[in-house]
Protein backbone atom coordinates (compact mmCIF):
# COMPACT_ATOMS: atom_id res chain seq x y z
CA UNK A 1 0.00 0.00 0.00
CA UNK A 2 2.98 2.08 0.88
CA UNK A 3 4.31 1.89 -2.19
CA UNK A 4 1.11 2.85 -4.22
CA UNK A 5 1.24 5.90 -2.79
CA UNK A 6 4.23 6.62 -3.57
CA UNK A 7 3.51 6.57 -7.41
CA UNK A 8 1.96 9.88 -7.70
CA UNK A 9 4.92 11.60 -5.61
CA UNK A 10 7.50 9.96 -8.20
CA UNK A 11 5.63 11.78 -11.15
CA UNK A 12 5.75 14.91 -9.85
CA UNK A 13 9.47 14.49 -9.39
CA UNK A 14 9.97 13.80 -12.89
CA UNK A 15 11.82 16.62 -15.13
CA UNK A 16 13.87 17.11 -18.30
CA UNK A 17 16.75 18.33 -16.72
CA UNK A 18 18.62 19.21 -19.94
CA UNK A 19 14.99 20.76 -21.71
CA UNK A 20 16.05 24.02 -23.84
CA UNK A 21 13.49 26.28 -25.13
CA UNK A 22 13.25 26.52 -28.79
CA UNK A 23 13.53 30.62 -28.75
CA UNK A 24 16.87 30.23 -26.97
CA UNK A 25 18.91 28.73 -30.14
CA UNK A 26 19.41 28.97 -33.69
CA UNK A 27 18.45 25.96 -36.02
CA UNK A 28 21.07 25.53 -38.49
CA UNK A 29 19.57 24.46 -41.88
CA UNK A 30 23.11 24.61 -44.28
CA UNK A 31 26.37 25.66 -44.09
CA UNK A 32 29.27 26.32 -46.68
CA UNK A 33 32.99 25.70 -46.48
CA UNK A 34 36.10 27.36 -48.44
CA UNK A 35 39.42 27.38 -48.33
CA UNK A 36 40.47 31.42 -48.05
CA UNK A 37 44.26 32.15 -47.06
CA UNK A 38 44.85 29.05 -45.12
CA UNK A 39 41.60 29.28 -43.10
CA UNK A 40 38.35 27.46 -43.02
CA UNK A 41 35.79 29.53 -43.92
CA UNK A 42 32.22 28.72 -42.52
CA UNK A 43 28.75 30.60 -43.58
CA UNK A 44 25.69 28.73 -41.65
CA UNK A 45 22.12 29.56 -42.27
CA UNK A 46 20.45 29.43 -39.46
CA UNK A 47 16.10 30.31 -38.87
CA UNK A 48 14.83 32.07 -36.77
CA UNK A 49 12.43 31.18 -34.51
CA UNK A 50 9.50 33.43 -33.29
CA UNK A 51 7.48 30.96 -31.02
CA UNK A 52 4.50 31.38 -33.22
CA UNK A 53 3.61 29.51 -36.74
CA UNK A 54 5.96 30.51 -39.64
CA UNK A 55 6.56 29.41 -43.17
CA UNK A 56 10.23 29.45 -44.01
CA UNK A 57 11.35 32.70 -46.51
CA UNK A 58 14.69 34.16 -46.81
CA UNK A 59 13.89 36.82 -44.68
CA UNK A 60 14.04 34.45 -41.28
CA UNK A 61 17.43 33.27 -42.04
CA UNK A 62 20.03 34.67 -40.49
CA UNK A 63 24.21 34.20 -42.00
CA UNK A 64 26.59 33.42 -39.76
CA UNK A 65 30.47 34.04 -40.74
CA UNK A 66 33.40 32.94 -39.05
CA UNK A 67 36.90 31.46 -39.94
CA UNK A 68 39.56 29.25 -38.16
CA UNK A 69 42.37 27.10 -38.90
CA UNK A 70 40.30 24.20 -38.55
CA UNK A 71 36.89 23.39 -38.98
CA UNK A 72 36.39 22.83 -35.50
CA UNK A 73 38.09 26.59 -34.40
CA UNK A 74 35.83 28.27 -37.24
CA UNK A 75 32.47 26.58 -36.03
CA UNK A 76 33.39 26.78 -32.38
CA UNK A 77 34.05 31.08 -32.68
CA UNK A 78 29.97 30.70 -34.67
CA UNK A 79 28.56 29.83 -31.94
CA UNK A 80 30.47 33.06 -29.78
CA UNK A 81 29.13 35.07 -32.47
CA UNK A 82 25.31 33.92 -32.92
CA UNK A 83 24.79 34.48 -28.78
CA UNK A 84 22.53 31.23 -28.45
CA UNK A 85 23.36 27.68 -28.89
CA UNK A 86 23.11 26.37 -32.36
CA UNK A 87 21.24 23.26 -32.90
CA UNK A 88 22.72 21.01 -36.03
CA UNK A 89 19.88 18.23 -36.34
CA UNK A 90 18.01 19.82 -38.96
CA UNK A 91 20.98 20.43 -41.81
CA UNK A 92 20.07 19.95 -45.15
CA UNK A 93 22.66 20.38 -46.78
CA UNK A 94 26.49 21.13 -46.75
CA UNK A 95 28.49 23.20 -49.70
CA UNK A 96 31.55 22.53 -50.37
CA UNK A 97 34.17 25.22 -52.63
CA UNK A 98 36.50 23.85 -55.46
CA UNK A 99 39.41 24.00 -53.23
CA UNK A 100 37.75 22.37 -50.57
CA UNK A 101 36.91 19.64 -52.53
CA UNK A 102 40.19 19.08 -54.52
CA UNK A 103 42.75 19.40 -51.36
CA UNK A 104 40.92 19.05 -48.21
CA UNK A 105 37.77 16.85 -48.74
CA UNK A 106 39.01 13.83 -46.58
CA UNK A 107 39.87 16.27 -43.58
CA UNK A 108 36.46 18.15 -43.93
CA UNK A 109 34.44 15.45 -44.33
CA UNK A 110 36.29 13.21 -41.45
CA UNK A 111 35.50 16.08 -39.07
CA UNK A 112 31.88 16.99 -39.78
CA UNK A 113 30.46 13.30 -40.03
CA UNK A 114 32.14 12.74 -36.61
CA UNK A 115 29.84 15.05 -35.14
CA UNK A 116 27.28 13.59 -33.42
CA UNK A 117 24.49 16.44 -34.16
CA UNK A 118 24.91 16.08 -38.14
CA UNK A 119 23.46 13.23 -39.54
CA UNK A 120 24.79 11.39 -42.00
CA UNK A 121 22.17 11.57 -44.61
CA UNK A 122 22.44 15.35 -44.87
CA UNK A 123 22.77 16.47 -48.83
CA UNK A 124 26.42 17.65 -50.07
CA UNK A 125 27.37 20.04 -53.37
CA UNK A 126 30.24 21.92 -54.37
CA UNK A 127 29.60 25.31 -55.71
CA UNK A 128 31.31 25.70 -59.62
CA UNK A 129 32.98 28.46 -60.56
CA UNK A 130 32.48 30.85 -57.01
CA UNK A 131 32.73 30.79 -53.65
CA UNK A 132 30.54 28.28 -51.27
CA UNK A 133 29.59 31.40 -49.50
CA UNK A 134 28.34 33.33 -52.69
CA UNK A 135 25.95 30.14 -53.03
CA UNK A 136 24.68 30.90 -49.15
CA UNK A 137 23.99 34.19 -50.18
CA UNK A 138 22.21 33.60 -53.90
CA UNK A 139 18.94 34.15 -54.81
CA UNK A 140 16.61 31.26 -54.89
CA UNK A 141 12.84 31.79 -57.12
CA UNK A 142 9.97 32.85 -54.67
CA UNK A 143 12.78 34.42 -52.08
CA UNK A 144 12.42 30.64 -50.05
CA UNK A 145 15.74 29.91 -47.74
CA UNK A 146 19.13 29.03 -49.58
CA UNK A 147 19.21 25.67 -47.48
CA UNK A 148 15.90 24.46 -48.05
CA UNK A 149 15.96 25.31 -51.23
CA UNK A 150 18.78 23.85 -52.32
CA UNK A 151 17.85 20.23 -50.76
CA UNK A 152 14.46 20.27 -51.93
CA UNK A 153 16.58 20.32 -55.88
CA UNK A 154 18.59 17.82 -55.13
CA UNK A 155 16.10 15.54 -53.09
CA UNK A 156 13.83 15.34 -55.74
CA UNK A 157 16.39 15.03 -59.28
CA UNK A 158 15.03 12.38 -60.30
CA UNK A 159 12.97 13.33 -63.26
CA UNK A 160 16.17 14.29 -65.23
CA UNK A 161 19.20 12.86 -63.77
CA UNK A 162 21.63 15.75 -64.77
CA UNK A 163 22.87 15.61 -61.78
CA UNK A 164 23.45 13.00 -58.96
CA UNK A 165 22.46 13.42 -55.24
CA UNK A 166 25.41 12.48 -53.09
CA UNK A 167 24.93 12.14 -49.04
CA UNK A 168 27.45 12.85 -46.26
CA UNK A 169 27.69 9.05 -45.54
CA UNK A 170 28.68 8.23 -48.91
CA UNK A 171 31.58 9.88 -49.25
CA UNK A 172 32.79 7.37 -46.07
CA UNK A 173 33.01 4.42 -48.39
CA UNK A 174 35.34 3.24 -50.52
CA UNK A 175 33.66 3.63 -53.69
CA UNK A 176 36.31 4.11 -56.98
CA UNK A 177 33.91 7.58 -58.03
CA UNK A 178 31.40 9.37 -56.44
CA UNK A 179 29.13 11.86 -58.14
CA UNK A 180 28.37 15.47 -56.00
CA UNK A 181 26.15 17.73 -57.21
CA UNK A 182 27.63 20.98 -58.75
CA UNK A 183 25.79 24.43 -57.88
CA UNK A 184 26.62 27.28 -60.43
CA UNK A 185 25.19 31.11 -59.49
CA UNK A 186 23.18 33.08 -62.19
CA UNK A 187 19.88 34.78 -62.05
CA UNK A 188 19.43 32.18 -59.66
CA UNK A 189 21.07 29.38 -57.99
CA UNK A 190 21.28 26.45 -60.73
CA UNK A 191 22.28 22.68 -59.73
CA UNK A 192 23.45 21.32 -63.00
CA UNK A 193 25.71 18.79 -63.67
CA UNK A 194 28.39 17.05 -61.17
CA UNK A 195 31.87 17.14 -59.66
CA UNK A 196 33.50 13.84 -59.90
CA UNK A 197 35.36 12.90 -56.27
CA UNK A 198 37.98 9.72 -57.20
CA UNK A 199 40.28 8.94 -53.39
CA UNK A 200 38.40 11.55 -51.48
CA UNK A 201 39.47 14.01 -53.90
CA UNK A 202 37.47 15.94 -56.76
CA UNK A 203 39.29 15.69 -60.38
CA UNK A 204 36.91 17.63 -62.46
CA UNK A 205 33.34 18.03 -63.45
CA UNK A 206 30.46 16.34 -65.73
CA UNK A 207 28.01 18.63 -67.46
CA UNK A 208 24.37 17.71 -66.98
CA UNK A 209 24.04 15.88 -70.05
CA UNK A 210 27.15 13.81 -69.31
CA UNK A 211 26.25 13.34 -66.02
CA UNK A 212 22.77 11.91 -67.11
CA UNK A 213 24.83 9.22 -69.67
CA UNK A 214 27.14 8.64 -67.30
CA UNK A 215 24.75 7.46 -64.98
CA UNK A 216 23.03 5.65 -67.32
CA UNK A 217 26.11 3.58 -68.42
CA UNK A 218 27.23 2.57 -64.53
CA UNK A 219 23.15 2.39 -62.97
CA UNK A 220 21.12 1.81 -65.81
CA UNK A 221 19.08 4.28 -64.78
CA UNK A 222 15.65 4.77 -66.18
CA UNK A 223 14.08 8.49 -67.13
CA UNK A 224 16.33 11.25 -68.79
CA UNK A 225 16.31 13.44 -71.97
CA UNK A 226 18.49 13.41 -74.73
CA UNK A 227 18.44 16.94 -75.88
CA UNK A 228 19.31 18.74 -79.38
CA UNK A 229 19.35 15.45 -81.08
CA UNK A 230 19.54 16.89 -84.84
CA UNK A 231 18.42 15.49 -87.85
CA UNK A 232 17.94 17.21 -91.20
CA UNK A 233 17.20 20.57 -90.04
CA UNK A 234 15.13 19.53 -86.79
CA UNK A 235 16.39 19.83 -83.68
CA UNK A 236 14.61 16.64 -81.65
CA UNK A 237 14.25 16.72 -77.78
CA UNK A 238 14.33 12.95 -76.84
CA UNK A 239 12.67 11.47 -73.32
CA UNK A 240 14.63 8.00 -72.11
CA UNK A 241 11.52 5.93 -71.28
CA UNK A 242 13.96 2.66 -70.36
CA UNK A 243 17.63 1.66 -70.68
CA UNK A 244 18.97 -1.96 -70.22
CA UNK A 245 22.36 -2.75 -69.95
CA UNK A 246 23.93 -6.64 -70.91
CA UNK A 247 27.22 -7.23 -70.62
CA UNK A 248 29.57 -9.51 -72.47
CA UNK A 249 32.85 -10.29 -73.18
CA UNK A 250 34.30 -7.14 -72.53
CA UNK A 251 31.87 -5.68 -74.13
CA UNK A 252 28.38 -3.88 -72.80
CA UNK A 253 24.88 -3.76 -75.01
CA UNK A 254 22.98 -0.76 -74.57
CA UNK A 255 19.38 -0.74 -75.49
CA UNK A 256 17.67 2.32 -74.71
CA UNK A 257 14.08 3.15 -75.68
CA UNK A 258 13.01 6.67 -76.50
CA UNK A 259 10.38 8.81 -76.63
CA UNK A 260 9.89 12.18 -79.02
CA UNK A 261 8.74 14.95 -76.97
CA UNK A 262 8.97 17.79 -80.35
CA UNK A 263 5.33 17.41 -81.45
CA UNK A 264 5.41 20.51 -84.21
CA UNK A 265 8.31 19.50 -86.56
CA UNK A 266 9.63 20.23 -90.32
CA UNK A 267 9.82 16.25 -90.79
CA UNK A 268 7.69 13.71 -90.59
CA UNK A 269 8.12 11.21 -88.18
CA UNK A 270 5.66 8.61 -88.66
CA UNK A 271 7.86 7.22 -91.82
CA UNK A 272 10.23 3.88 -91.54
CA UNK A 273 13.08 6.25 -92.62
CA UNK A 274 12.58 9.22 -90.49
CA UNK A 275 12.31 6.80 -87.45
CA UNK A 276 15.79 5.39 -88.82
CA UNK A 277 17.02 8.57 -88.69
CA UNK A 278 16.04 9.68 -85.48
CA UNK A 279 17.18 6.37 -84.31
CA UNK A 280 21.10 6.62 -85.56
CA UNK A 281 20.87 10.75 -84.37
CA UNK A 282 20.15 9.68 -80.85
CA UNK A 283 22.69 7.04 -80.52
CA UNK A 284 25.61 9.43 -82.30
CA UNK A 285 24.51 12.02 -79.16
CA UNK A 286 25.15 8.99 -76.46
CA UNK A 287 28.65 8.15 -78.82
CA UNK A 288 29.81 11.46 -78.88
CA UNK A 289 28.96 12.05 -75.30
CA UNK A 290 31.19 8.66 -74.19
CA UNK A 291 33.53 9.69 -75.94
CA UNK A 292 33.89 13.30 -74.33
CA UNK A 293 33.59 11.76 -70.95
CA UNK A 294 36.43 9.60 -71.77
CA UNK A 295 38.46 12.42 -72.77
CA UNK A 296 38.44 13.53 -69.45
CA UNK A 297 41.11 12.93 -66.55
CA UNK A 298 38.37 10.71 -65.04
CA UNK A 299 37.10 9.24 -68.09
CA UNK A 300 37.46 5.09 -66.23
CA UNK A 301 34.44 6.14 -64.47
CA UNK A 302 32.86 4.41 -67.70
CA UNK A 303 35.27 1.25 -67.45
CA UNK A 304 37.18 -0.09 -69.90
CA UNK A 305 34.51 -2.22 -71.99
CA UNK A 306 33.37 -0.92 -75.73
CA UNK A 307 29.46 0.19 -75.55
CA UNK A 308 27.11 -0.94 -78.33
CA UNK A 309 24.56 1.76 -78.34
CA UNK A 310 20.74 0.84 -79.85
CA UNK A 311 17.78 3.28 -79.61
CA UNK A 312 14.35 2.68 -80.36
CA UNK A 313 12.22 5.18 -81.02
CA UNK A 314 8.56 4.01 -79.41
CA UNK A 315 6.10 6.54 -79.50
CA UNK A 316 5.53 6.78 -84.13
CA UNK A 317 2.93 3.46 -84.15
CA UNK A 318 5.07 2.12 -86.59
CA UNK A 319 5.69 -1.90 -86.83
CA UNK A 320 8.80 -3.09 -88.00
CA UNK A 321 9.22 -5.94 -90.00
Amino acid sequence: MKRLLLIPLLFTLCSCWDYTEPVAQNYVLGFSVDYIDDEFDVCIETVKVTGEPQSLSASDGIIIESRGVSIFDAVRDAIVLAGKKLYWGHVKVIILSETVAKEHLHSVVDVISRSPDIYSNVNLAVSRNCLARDVMYGKTPGESMVSVYISSIIENEEPSHRFKSVELWQLKRDFPYTLIPAISIGEHLLIDGCGVIENCSMTGYLTGTETQIATLLTNSTLGGYLPCVKVDNATLSLEILHTRLANSNGSCRVDMQVALLNSDLPIDTKTVSSQDKIERAAEAVVKEQIDIIRSKPFGKILGHQDYDIHVTLNNTGLKRG
